[in-house]
């Protein structure tokens, strides 16, 4: 027995309102109140006191990824905040539409160890940067599984980073299939130890901004958005289904 499939015609298009504004989106994403802010606290405090454990895996040769549900950039922040201050750092915002490993090695040869020159591959630059290297560096990468990051090559070469005795990484993932993007080659070199940091913290800084599916004009693909402190962020826009779904779940509300 065979029923006709009904699909619903609805869209963004045929709201009042299509679109918001930018300035209504960042007010919506900024005053939107957390729910259970008190347990939500007492959570992400748990999670802080892994600190001193992290810090100690780190120099014993291995690497700290947080997973989880919510935004753990902030927690992130926070064990920098603690520990890493007054160490030599370098801090990657993964969710950034256009970065790039280069600009990674970079920020380390140039900031960090304060050498100029033009380096005709990454596996140069990465010599460079291991022969040059006296004390600890650590790598801090906010979504280690962000799109411009997800090649075999960008994350082949931040576990030939992670490898150095002298370099310590501290990432997050969010998205769901993120461990497939390690090979066993990288994961070997990665020395993987998993946190489970939920925090079911709004993802706000990755999130938000001009370009997301409230507010984008066009379908091109997502863009990037200067925020008020100079950073670039992401937006991640719903697929249509999801939304169109999303749309008739309030309208039956």
């Amino acid at each position: 027995h065979c029923e006709k499939v009904l699909t619903s015609d609805r869209t963004l298009a045929k709201l009042k309102t299509p679109r918001l504004s930018d300035a209504e989106v960042t007010k919506l994403l900024r005053g939107s109140k957390l729910c259970y802010e008190a347990e939500v606290r007492e959570l992400i405090e748990d999670h802080r006191v892994q600190f001193p454990k992290w810090l100690s895996l780190l120099h014993r040769g291995y690497s700290v990824v947080s997973y989880g549900l919510g935004s753990k950039k902030s927690l992130l922040h926070d064990f920098h905040e603690t520990f890493l201050l007054d160490r030599d750092c370098v801090v990657v915002n993964g969710f950034f539409p256009s970065l790039t490993i280069k600009q990674i090695l970079a920020t380390i040869t140039e900031d960090i160890l304060e050498i100029e020159g033009n380096f005709s591959s990454t596996t140069e630059h990465l010599d460079e940067i291991f022969s040059s290297l006296t004390t600890d560096l650590y790598l801090l990468i906010h979504n280690i599984d962000g799109p411009t990051l997800r090649t075999s090559k960008v994350q082949t070469t931040l576990a030939s980073l992670a490898s150095h005795p002298m370099v310590h990484l501290v990432c997050s993932i969010d998205h769901i299939n993120a461990p497939l993007i390690w090979d066993q080659q990288c994961l070997s070199k990665l020395n993987l130890i998993w946190f489970d940091c939920t925090t079911f913290l709004p993802y706000m800084e990755e999130a938000g901004g001009a370009d997301s599916l409230m507010v984008r004009q066009t379908g091109q693909l997502v863009k990037s958005k200067k925020g008020n402190d100079g950073g670039e962020y992401l937006t991640i826009p719903l697929d249509k289904p999801t939304m169109t779904a999303f749309l008739e779940n309030i309208d039956e509300k």
